[in-house]
């Protein structure tokens, strides 16, 4: 993300350079609506103390926060199901077997789930009008890193492997490549 959309810098399509990004704003995604909601409380609060630095803050703006895996969850789908990616009957069945308040989910609502997947098919959940990377189709190779670009993750993998990143970014010098959130999260019980 950080050198995709919300930094300062993006990687160009030649994986090797970078370009200023000039829409970078002091920004978070997702799980921004866990950490931005308990700031926007804490800053307040400690305006009121005396002697304590005073923050003007006059709002808070949160885009694609993820504040709940139920209620998100139950959004993807709704999401997917109102933009008619999903057939009337995997949402019929999603809604009938998956209880999103308790979050306890049956196997036929993990069956619903994936038909749900299917329907979906391949598409950047975040944009699903945006197009998708293809490394196999030739393409133009677009002089700045400013367009949207579906393949702007492969250039930062490519950069992110030089052996001149590595060391100016004091990191081992090995094969990086990204890891899937998916298997790497776990949520406690409480």
């Amino acid at each position: 993300m950080a050198m995709e959309e919300l930094g300062p810098l993006r990687v160009n399509s030649d994986g090797k350079t970078q370009i200023r990004n000039e829409y970078s704003w002091n920004q978070r995604k997702s799980y921004a609506g866990h950490y931005v909601p308990q700031l926007a409380y804490t800053i307040p609060t400690m305006n009121k103390k005396p002697n304590e630095i005073f923050i003007n803050l006059k709002g808070i703006a949160i885009g694609n926060a993820w504040i709940d895996d139920n209620t998100s969850i139950k959004g993807i789908y709704d999401y997917l199901w109102t933009h008619a990616l999903n057939s009337d009957e995997t949402n019929a069945g999603i809604n009938q077997y998956c209880d999103y308040t308790t979050g306890n989910f049956s196997d036929l609502c993990y069956n619903y789930q994936g038909k749900g997947g299917q329907e979906a098919g391949n598409l950047d959940i975040y944009n699903i009008y945006a197009p998708i990377c293809d490394t196999s189709t030739p393409k133009l190779i677009h002089g700045s890193a400013k367009e949207f670009d579906p393949c702007s993750s492969e250039y930062v993998y490519s950069y992110l492997n030089l052996a001149e990143v590595q060391k100016a970014i004091h990191a081992i010098n090995t094969s990086w490549s990204p890891c899937r959130l998916e298997d790497m999260w776990s949520d406690t019980k409480d």
